[in-house]
């Protein structure tokens, strides 16, 4: 009974991850590219993507793959982007655990940049876990990404993806905080809570 009570606890768990299938292989030949990105926009379910992160890092451990990181972040506003070298997946678990969201955007753009430098280095099969923000240069990204090999995207539904709140703005009678989200259709209820310099909540709406 506990055998069965445990099968089927893990069962649920496998068919109750939201991003990835852990028990799917790896598409494509040649090493693991995981492309993720980690502005201030993937910060909502930055625990979820490195559970991700950690599967595709497995699935890369038990087909003997080497693995490399590419974020799309800049370590600091305007330095540049470089991907990792070729690692073993050991190596990789180190470097994710380094690897955390930034208050400010990813740069698609030096992000394309760093992996047509990777032209020559064959084929890979690459992953790209994507807040789902569009900007100018996504789609170029995701063309280069497929020219490289086979291309799996993890891409938050609407709901779910990061809003941005902007600088509150007088009416006369109070404050108007103006909230955007990515996608359009239906109403959306947020939360607010105004909070002092000294963490005290000051007010919740």
């Amino acid at each position: 009974i506990l055998l069965r009570m445990l099968i089927a606890a893990l069962v649920i768990v496998a068919l109750a991850h939201p991003l990835f299938n852990p028990g799917a292989g790896l598409g494509g030949s040649g090493p693991l590219l995981i492309v993720i990105d980690d502005g201030w926009a993937a910060a909502p379910r930055w625990s979820e993507r490195e559970q991700a992160l950690g599967v595709l890092i497995d699935r890369a451990d038990r087909a003997e793959r080497p693995v490399r990181l590419l974020a799309t972040a800049p370590a600091r506003p305007g330095e540049p982007i470089r991907p990792s070298e070729l690692m073993r997946a050991a190596e990789a678990r180190r470097l994710l655990k380094a690897i955390k969201p930034k208050p400010w955007p990813t740069d698609r753009a030096a992000a394309l940049e760093a992996a047509r430098k990777l032209a020559d280095s064959g084929p890979a099969s690459v992953a790209w876990l994507s807040d789902g923000i569009d900007d100018p240069t996504a789609e170029q990204l995701a063309r280069r990404l497929q020219e490289m090999g086979s291309l799996q995207v993890m891409l938050d539904t609407a709901p779910a993806r990061a809003r941005l709140v902007r600088a509150p703005k007088s009416d006369g009678e109070g404050l108007v905080v103006p909230v955007e989200r990515a996608a359009a259709g239906g109403d959306a209820k947020v939360t607010l809570r105004v909070v002092a310099d000294d963490g005290r909540l000051l007010g919740r709406e």
